[in-house]
C-alpha cells in the first residue's frame, strides 16, 4: 500500500511464508497472514478483472516462496 506523499513507507511488512491468500470469489479474497492476525483481511474489488491481476500476482510470489525461491 503506498501513501499520497513523494517517498512510499510500507504500513507493514510480513514474510511471505506466512501469508495465506484464498479467492472466495470472482471479485473477493481473503488475506490472513499467520501469527500475526487473528481474523483475515477481506479484499473486495470492484471488477473481476483486478482480482484476477491481484490473484496472479500474489499466488506466483507464494509459489516461489513454497519452492524455495525466496519470493520478493
Amino acid at each position: 500500500m503506498m501513501c499520497a506523499s513523494p517517498v512510499s513507507t510500507p504500513i507493514a511488512e510480513y514474510d511471505l511464508k506466512d501469508v495465506v491468500y484464498k479467492v472466495q470469489g470472482p471479485r473477493s479474497h481473503e488475506l490472513l497472514v499467520l501469527g500475526a492476525w487473528d481474523e483475515p483481511l477481506l479484499l473486495s474489488f470492484e471488477e473481476e478483472r483486478e482480482a484476477q491481476k491481484w490473484w496472479t500476482i500474489v499466488s506466483s510470489s507464494l509459489r516461489e516462496v513454497q519452492k524455495g525461491g525466496g519470493g520478493i
